[in-house]
């Protein structure tokens, strides 16, 4: 049976409000050293993300003033969601396709539950990948095991 998010769900999250300035929103980035964090309404729902890629594009535009300039301005509005019940697949598959490197977990309420990056899913990706080799050596060496027993 295939994994779901749930299972992965970053629950403890740093987030930003729509009224955060985009130059503390950045401080806060640098600070964390994450690539994105979501937006969040005053009423904690989901407004959308802010990425390191929508701060560059916004200091690449005239009039920058990230003093001024509050995250609702330029984050990406609407970002790719799932839910707590979506196949772990899925939510790579939509990474994939989206070429994006995070997706929001909300409830039907669209509040935010959590956060699951492609960091999440490659380390998950790594312990599958350990776990079925483990497995295959500790089988493999009692294949090997009973094969010298047998040929005493």
């Amino acid at each position: 049976m295939s994994k779901t998010i749930a299972e992965l769900l970053i629950t403890d999250i740093a987030y930003l409000d729509c009224d955060d300035t985009v130059e503390d929103a950045q401080h806060v980035l640098d600070e964390t050293e994450l690539s994105g964090m979501p937006v969040l309404n005053p009423d904690k729902s989901l407004f959308g993300i802010l990425t390191q890629h929508d701060i560059l594009n916004f200091y690449r535009r005239p009039l920058n003033n990230g003093k001024a300039v509050r995250v609702w301005e330029v984050c990406t509005t609407r970002p790719v969601v799932a839910t707590l019940a979506t196949p772990v697949e899925t939510v790579a598959g939509l990474m994939v396709h989206e070429r994006i490197n995070h997706v929001m977990i909300v409830d039907d309420n669209e509040q935010l539950l959590g956060v699951v990056t492609s960091e999440d899913l490659l380390s998950q990706v790594i312990v599958t990948s350990s776990d079925a080799a483990h497995e295959f050596s500790k089988d493999a060496f009692a294949r090997l095991h009973l094969a010298r027993h047998f040929d005493k």
